[in-house]
């Protein structure tokens, strides 16, 4: 695990602590705003899954995956509604999911008569 340039090790009294570093943090940031998985984010920084979310580093890795992710959200959502100036579709989808508004489909039917719904014997063999 040493050599690692993503994390520092802390010096305890036992086994050294390895936390990650601002260098770490910024690949967590930049992977999370292309939306990666814990398990692709632990690729990339060359360790587990559970490094990454131990007591030394999981306040860390959430603020920054966070951060990541938040940024990720604004990106795609100024996409979308920049492609809604030319997209009908995207229009309605935007408006139905902020501004609450819905399709009324009203659909009126009377039906005069009896109706039945037997089986004909003839027809069943």
């Amino acid at each position: 695990m040493r050599d690692n340039e993503y994390f520092d090790e802390i010096k305890t009294g036992g086994r050294p602590k390895m936390v990650i570093n601002k260098r770490g943090l910024k690949l967590v940031t930049d992977l999370s705003k292309i939306m990666c998985s814990n398990e692709e984010i632990a690729t990339s920084l060359g360790v587990c899954v559970n490094m990454l979310t131990n007591a030394n580093n999981a306040k860390l890795f959430n603020q920054a995956k966070a951060a990541g992710q938040t940024d990720a959200k604004k990106s795609l959502r100024r996409k979308q509604f920049a492609l809604a100036a030319k997209n009908a579709n995207m229009a309605m989808f935007l408006g139905k999911n902020y501004l609450d508004q819905r399709d009324k489909q009203e659909i009126e039917s009377t039906i005069s008569g009896g109706v039945s719904l037997g089986f004909d014997d003839d027809l069943m063999g």
